[in-house]
């Protein structure tokens, strides 16, 4: 069983959305960090995913930005991984507004730094993203900026 605490907690891609409740996920990151340790987070930004990919290049708001008790199901074949390996799969996933992610930390003692927000994704999210020199993916041009793919965020634990 762990009981240190930490200078540094980190959360990354894909973490939220396998938690049904982020009340304790801001705890548990609370109860780990030092007095003074900060927690960080970059993660998938919760505003894309209520977009699906229509024909023609183009997407639409299809599914709820707020929390449902109720998670999601995917199929999806192959794994976060690689799209590549044959095997289908069901899982289910909770989707987190930025409001609800901020909440769960401020109301575990967590003071909020600062929030980023880009538009950009580390892998294309729509077929129709277009990958930069930078590596990062984008909307084509004329739907640049429009929509956030990633945030970061960074709390530090209070006396």
């Amino acid at each position: 069983m762990l009981s240190a605490e930490f200078d540094i907690v980190f959360s990354s891609y894909g973490v939220l959305h396998g938690l049904p409740d982020l009340g304790q996920w801001g705890e548990m990151i609370a109860h780990f960090l030092k007095v003074g340790g900060i927690f960080y987070i970059v993660e998938d930004h919760p505003t894309f995913r209520i977009f699906r990919e229509k024909p023609g290049g183009n997407f639409q708001a299809e599914r709820s930005y707020f929390f449902s008790e109720e998670p999601q199901k995917i199929i999806a074949t192959g794994s976060y991984a690689t799209k590549e390996g044959g095997t289908t799969g069901v899982s289910y996933v909770w989707d987190h507004s930025i409001g609800e992610i901020i909440n769960s930390l401020v109301n575990a003692g967590l003071m909020i730094e600062y929030l980023h927000e880009y538009p950009f994704a580390a892998g294309a999210k729509f077929s129709f993203m277009e990958q930069g020199e930078d590596g990062w993916w984008y909307l084509p041009p004329d739907q640049h900026g429009t929509i956030p793919f990633l945030f970061s965020l960074q709390a530090r634990k209070q006396q």
